[in-house]
C-alpha cells in the first residue's frame, strides 16, 4: 500500500479508494531508503523512473570497470580510483531521480497537482544525462570533472556542471515547496504528514546541499586543505579519515529527500499529530548533525577511525 496516513478506523478517500490495484500493492524499499510503491513511481513519472533504471544499468559495467582498473584520478596515488566517482554520481542521481517521480507520484494519487511538472521533468533529464555522461566521460580519460579548469572546454563543462547542480536540487525544492503548499491548504484534521515529509525534506535538501556544496566550490574539492598525500579513507565512499572532508556533510545534505519522507514512514501508523511532531523533530536533527559534519570539517578533523 502506498504510504498514507489516516485516523483508526477512517475510511479510505475516495482518491484512494478510486486508485488502480497496481497502486496498492506491497510496499518495495528502493535502496532500503524510501519504501515506495513501484507503481507510484511509473504514476510520477515514466521519463524519471525510465532514466533511473538506465543509470543504474550503465552503474553495473562501471563497477566492473573499477574492480578490473588500476587508474588513479591524473595518476596521482593519493585520488580515488577513476570509475568511483561515476560510479557513485550514477546511483546518485538514479536515486534522486526514483525520489522525485516517487513524490510526484504520491501528489497525483491524491489529486494533487505539480505545477510546470512536464518541464521541471524534461529540465531533469537533459542535466543528469549530460552530468552523468560528462563525469563518466572524464573518469574513463582518468582526469577530474568537477572544479577542472584545465582546457578551455573542460572549464565551459564545470560551469554547466556547477549549473546543472543548481538545477538538480532547485527541482526537488520545487517539488517540496507544491508539497507544502498543498499541506498547509488542506484542513487542519486532514493535513497528511507524508506530504510534510516530502515538502521539509525536499526543500531542506535544497538548503544544506546548496550550503555544502558551495563550500566545496569555493574550494575547489572537498577538502579544507591541499592534499598532497594518501591518506586513511572509509572504502566505497573514499571520505578521508585524517583531514576534514566536506562530502561527508554533503552526503547527508543530499538524502535528506529520502531521510525525512523515511522518518515520516516509521510513523505512518501513528496519530496524525505524533507523526507531525516526529516529522519536525526528525528534520531539526537530521539538519543538526549535517551541520555538525560540516563544522567538524571546516575545523579539520577527520572522521573518528
Amino acid at each position: 500500500m502506498s504510504p498514507s496516513f489516516s485516523r483508526a478506523g477512517a475510511a479510505p478517500s475516495p482518491v484512494d479508494a478510486a486508485a488502480p490495484a497496481s497502486h496498492r500493492s506491497r510496499a518495495l524499499a528502493v535502496f532500503a531508503i524510501v519504501p515506495v510503491s513501484l507503481g507510484t513511481i511509473v504514476e510520477g513519472s515514466r521519463l524519471l523512473a525510465g532514466l533511473a533504471l538506465a543509470l543504474l544499468a550503465v552503474a553495473l559495467p562501471t563497477a566492473l570497470l573499477g574492480a578490473l582498473d588500476e587508474r588513479t584520478v591524473n595518476g596521482l596515488p593519493w585520488t580515488a580510483n577513476v570509475w568511483a566517482k561515476p560510479l557513485k554520481f550514477q546511483l546518485a542521481m538514479a536515486l534522486q531521480m526514483l525520489s522525485v517521480a516517487w513524490a510526484l507520484g504520491w501528489m497525483r494519487q491524491r489529486g494533487l497537482a505539480v505545477p510546470a511538472r512536464r518541464a521541471m521533468v524534461a529540465l531533469l533529464l537533459i542535466v543528469v544525462v549530460f552530468e552523468a555522461a560528462y563525469i563518466t566521460v572524464q573518469g574513463g580519460r582518468g582526469v577530474a570533472s568537477h572544479f577542472n579548469r584545465a582546457t578551455p572546454l573542460e572549464s565551459v563543462a564545470a560551469s554547466l556542471m556547477a549549473g546543472g547542480a543548481g538545477v538538480l536540487v532547485s527541482a526537488s525544492a520545487w517539488v517540496g515547496l507544491v508539497a507544502l503548499r498543498h499541506w498547509w491548504r488542506s484542513a487542519a484534521g486532514t493535513r497528511e504528514p507524508m506530504l510534510l515529509a516530502i515538502g521539509v525534506g525536499f526543500v531542506a535538501m535544497f538548503f544544506l546541499a546548496g550550503y555544502t556544496g558551495s563550500a566545496m566550490g569555493e574550494r575547489r574539492g572537498p577538502f579544507v586543505q591541499a592534499v598532497m598525500q594518501a591518506g586513511p579513507a572509509l572504502p566505497l565512499t573514499a571520505w578521508r579519515l585524517d583531514i576534514g572532508d566536506l562530502r561527508v556533510a554533503h552526503f547527508f545534505a543530499v538524502h535528506a529527500m529520502q531521510a525525512i519522507p523515511f522518518a515520516a514512514w516509521l510513523a505512518r501508523r501513528a496519530p496524525r499529530r505524533f507523526a507531525h511532531g516526529w516529522i519536525v523533530v526528525a528534520s531539526l536533527v537530521w539538519a543538526a548533525l549535517t551541520l555538525a559534519l560540516m563544522q567538524w570539517a571546516l575545523a579539520n578533523r577527520g572522521l573518528p577511525s
